[in-house]
């Protein structure tokens, strides 16, 4: 720019446009009577011309972005922005009071902002499960109670066997001594027998006795041995018999069998074993019927009384009742804006609609243009079917936008950006 004025100065106007083939060239305050060199200021002029073409460049910058948005980002035709509605309704019949009447006020997921009672609710069958339940405790009691008694007889029995066997235990070791005492003298009376035999045989081949005598002595030492192996034998009966006394079997001439008291005692403890599993049978029932009867009570409980608690945080919009009046168990009570989540309904053209998908990012904004909010596309809804007058089906999609907690925008129409 200094080169250009320089240039000027030196070489004049008309010098300076011969040079630079400018002919014509008219500069106000240049070629007036009068006005000479001074008056002329190349700055501003060239100044004024650079800014002419800023101007020129923003407006072809402004075109070319509504081309862009108009030939390539997806738009919609129309956006509803509303909050999703919950429907409060009686799970009972009764009378209602509301305690909360306030439209647009919050409710909190934790108190009742409605409650019903019903004082005509059924309690036939929580009589019948109370009635079953008493027999079940009194039948459980009584077990119980017979289990105790049968354990003390159990009891009496064991002591009364342990002692009939230790009194047969001494019994066996007394008889086991005599008959060791009777083997004894039978061993002796055989070694009698044994030396006279040998004497008579001496003196019968000598002839001293006579063949009556000699028969005599052997038929003696032959009864000594058979006295002394039946002794023998119940002496080997009698140990048998005594190792049996010990594990409680005792031994008869007939037969192996166990005493009375052992008898009883184990018909004691199969009916005890009986008893037991009556006794489980007994407390899984009345465990059962408590429980039932624990259920049918919460249950009358909700049938008498209902407290209408919001699952979610809320905002009343519209209360389809009033307290004292009798509501049937589905009635509509309420309706609340649900503060924790906002849904924008969007109407896009055939074209949009194939080119979004789930989860695709998205800007809502309002009417005005005032407020932007960002979130993303969760639903693309089927066709809907032509308005009157139109052959053009509908196409719709559902967009979610987060907000603050505790928040409950109103309703709004806008348009989408999506992408």
């Amino acid at each position: 720019m200094d080169d250009i004025s320089s240039e000027v100065q030196s070489a004049g106007v008309k010098g300076f446009a011969r040079r630079h083939k400018l002919p014509g060239l008219h500069i106000p305050g240049l070629h007036e009577p009068g006005l000479g060199m001074p008056g002329l200021n190349i700055k501003e002029m060239i100044s004024s011309r650079t800014t002419r073409l800023g101007a020129l460049a923003l407006l072809l910058l402004l075109v070319l972005m509504f081309a862009y948005q108009t030939l390539f980002v997806l738009h919609s035709t129309q956006a509803t922005l509303m909050p999703r509605v919950i429907v409060m309704r009686t799970p009972i019949d009764g009378i209602i009071t509301i305690t909360e009447q306030e439209i647009g006020v919050l409710v909190d997921p934790d108190t009742a902002f409605a409650t019903v009672e019903n004082k005509r609710a059924n309690a036939g069958r929580l009589r019948v499960l109370r009635t079953a339940k008493s027999e079940a405790e009194a039948r459980l009691t009584a077990i119980e109670r017979r289990l105790r008694t049968l354990d003390e007889d159990l009891a009496k029995a064991g002591d009364t066997a342990k002692t009939f066997r230790g009194s047969r235990m001494a019994q066996i070791d007394a008889s086991i001594r005599e008959e060791q005492g009777n083997l004894a003298a039978a061993r002796a009376v055989q070694r009698q027998a044994r030396a006279a035999l040998e004497r008579a045989r001496a003196l019968e081949v000598g002839g001293d006795i006579s063949h009556a005598a000699a028969d005599n002595a052997r038929r003696d030492s032959i009864v000594a041995d058979s006295a002394v192996s039946s002794a023998e034998a119940r002496l080997r009966s009698l140990a048998a018999e005594a190792d049996a006394a010990i594990s409680g079997v005792y031994g008869r001439e007939t037969a192996t069998d166990r005493s009375n008291s052992q008898q009883w005692q184990d018909h004691l403890k199969f009916s005890r074993g009986e008893l037991l599993v009556e006794l489980e049978g007994a407390r899984t029932s009345a465990k059962a019927l408590a429980s039932e009867l624990q259920g049918e009570e919460q249950h009358l409980r909700n049938l008498t009384l209902a407290p209408l608690v919001p699952p979610v945080q809320g905002r009343l919009m519209e209360l389809l009742a009033r307290s004292g009046e009798h509501v049937v168990a589905g009635q509509e009570i309420a309706r609340l804006q649900d503060c924790r989540e906002t849904h924008v309904l969007v109407d896009v053209d055939e074209a949009t609609f194939r080119a979004i998908f789930i989860g695709m990012p998205a800007r809502f904004k309002t009417t005005n243009e005032q407020n932007r909010q960002l979130g993303w596309v969760v639903q693309k809804f089927p066709p809907l079917d032509a308005q009157p007058g139109s052959t053009t089906p509908r196409y719709r999609v559902d967009m979610r936008l987060p907000h603050p907690e505790g928040e409950c925008p109103a309703v709004t129409s806008g348009r989408v950006e999506f992408g």
